[in-house]
């Protein structure tokens, strides 16, 4: 395949912290080719995808060294001079940030020209991405994950030569992910991908390329790449450790490959965990009593909800796209009222207090990191809520130097907020809201943007606040491996109701079938290496199998 594009020696280094984001970097991309881009949070992904799409001018402020080459001509001839039959493409990470029109149809037609195949190409368009019933929906109506598909489909429709999506599962549901690389292996484009699934990206690129620090550390074919790489995906991490010593080589292969091969385990099957049923007898700190949640009286999202929430429990959410999770958090913070029924929060109703009356109580932590980000520096936008709280200019110095360092931003506390990485934004607004001591957390996706290493910190914090500070967590989220590890108990909604509420530990197989949602690769190669007979997250996975060989 002829090198459609050419990177050379590429250096940058940003002005405003001198940080060199980019360190001679040099990469060919051939045309029709399926590339993924992984690396750690702030390895310098997007930055070398903003000169890859020719928009870093707009988007960074630096020094720049190398070139760049599109068919041969350098980046500066080619854009002063664009050729008709090249045409790039880039989805942005926050798919708010290139929504310009205000319906579907404006959106996703913006650009096109006028014809006779206007309609053709729009409605296939829409259909590819799951949103024909939409066509002329208020784009202000949509889920993040509905936005993001708009915005997909708005490339799809220009059918670019090189198109580049970073994180474009963020905040797709496991069908909706399906679907979306269903039509990614039908167009013609070369496609590069940003994303921190590296399981599922290595089923679907030709090769992978590592970044860290700004460098390219690895690349090659899945298969060679997982052999070389220091970061293993931990479902190869497991299947290291399930299988025989003989047979070890033989794990790095595509993760569909995989879990058919099921390495023949070399463990017996004595997977224990705690219960995590709560007390009977403990306080409910929230409870909801035939709620009806939504944005007009005349149609709610949700009906008929009852439930309650114990203190220390952790309720997980799932649900697909647009089913109303994001919805009942926002009832649960008092952002929305219900349109009937009462919620009540220490046996104290709740129904018609404003969101401030709760403050110090719940904390909620937005889907988009953008909606709660206003302060000037990092360091003062994690101590907004002790300033509103009259906490001394000590205790706010103290307690946000000790969630920024535990969420690695330590270094960044006198960067502004909005200078920061989709994943840095989503850390900073975790420790923003966790820094008020609310004793309710409510969270909507929150491993949005971070990658496999800072979900298992994430893990680990929130399991630590809940046991150790008595934390009551409430978290809506597409990642099933996350919740199985998190919650101790799992709420399922969709069809405009509650269609199921399970103990953590009592969840079976045939339940997330009947309910539609995906196990997540780990689970199911433990499952079918023989090592379990009931879904399980794959930190608890680990923690057994590092038990076991000790």
């Amino acid at each position: 395949m002829p090198v459609q594009i050419e990177v050379q020696h590429l250096s940058f280094t940003a002005w405003e912290t001198k940080e060199n984001l980019l360190q001679d970097v040099s990469l060919s991309v051939h045309q029709g080719e399926r590339i993924g881009l992984v690396g750690a949070s702030g390895s310098g992904k997007t930055t070398l995808t903003y000169f890859l799409a020719g928009v870093q001018r707009m988007a960074l402020a630096g020094k720049t060294e190398g070139r760049i080459f599109y068919n041969g001509i350098s980046a500066d001839d080619f854009f002063e001079n664009p050729e008709p039959d090249f045409r790039v493409g880039m989805a942005l990470q926050n798919p708010d940030s290139q929504i310009f029109s205000a319906t579907v149809y404006e959106e996703i037609g913006y650009g096109l020209p006028e014809d006779a195949l206007f309609d053709k190409k729009l409605n296939a368009a829409l259909e590819q991405v799951g949103l024909e019933k939409l066509k002329h929906a208020p784009i202000r109506s949509l889920s993040l994950g509905q936005k993001q598909r708009v915005v997909i489909a708005s490339f799809l429709v220009h059918e670019p030569d090189f198109f580049i999506l970073d994180e474009p599962t963020n905040s797709l549901d496991a069908p909706a992910t399906d679907a979306l690389f269903e039509v990614l292996d039908h167009l013609k484009s070369t496609i590069l991908i940003i994303e921190h699934d590296v399981e599922r990206l290595c089923d679907w690129a030709q090769r992978m390329v590592e970044m860290e620090a700004g460098k390219i550390v690895a690349e090659g074919s899945p298969e060679r790449w997982l052999q070389e790489t220091r970061r293993l995906p931990k479902l190869y991490r497991i299947g290291a450790a399930l299988a025989r010593p003989e047979h070890r080589e033989s794990i790095f292969v595509r993760p569909s490959k995989l879990l058919h091969f099921s390495p023949e385990c070399s463990r017996e099957n004595n997977f224990q965990t705690q219960s995590t049923a709560q007390k009977p007898e403990s306080e409910p700190l929230l409870r909801l009593e035939t709620v009806h949640c939504g944005y007009k009286k005349d149609q709610p999202v949700l009906s008929d909800i009852s439930f309650s929430v114990r203190k220390n429990e952790r309720l997980a959410i799932l649900g697909h796209n647009a089913c109303g999770k994001t919805t009942l958090l926002k009832h649960l913070a008092g952002i929305l009222q219900p349109i009937s029924g009462d919620i009540f929060l220490n046996n104290r109703k709740m129904n018609h207090e404003p969101p401030e009356k709760r403050f110090g109580q719940v904390g909620f932590v937005f889907q988009n990191p953008d909606y709660q980000l206003f302060e000037t520096t990092v360091e003062r936008e994690c101590g907004f809520c002790l300033r509103t709280q009259s906490a001394s200019e000590s205790e706010i110095s103290e307690k946000t130097a000790f969630w920024l360092k535990r969420f690695g931003l330590a270094s960044l506390n006198t960067r502004s907020p909005l200078s920061l990485s989709f994943g840095e934004k989503r850390r900073l607004t975790l420790a923003s809201v966790l820094v008020s001591g609310a004793e309710l957390i409510a969270l909507d996706e929150p491993t949005t943007a971070l990658d496999e290493e800072n979900i298992s910190i994430l893990k680990k914090l929130l399991l630590d606040l809940s046991e150790s500070s008595g934390k009551t967590l409430i978290f809506a989220t597409h990642d099933v491996d996350f919740a199985l590890d998190v919650a101790t108990r799992i709420l399922v909604i969709g069809n405009g109701g509650l269609l199921a509420d399970f103990p953590v530990d009592e969840i079976s197989n045939e339940d997330f079938h009947a309910m539609q949602i995906s196990l997540p690769f780990s689970s199911r190669l433990a499952i079918n290496s023989g090592f379990l007979d009931y879904p399980v997250g794959s930190q608890k996975i680990l923690t057994a199998l590092n038990q076991n060989q000790s």
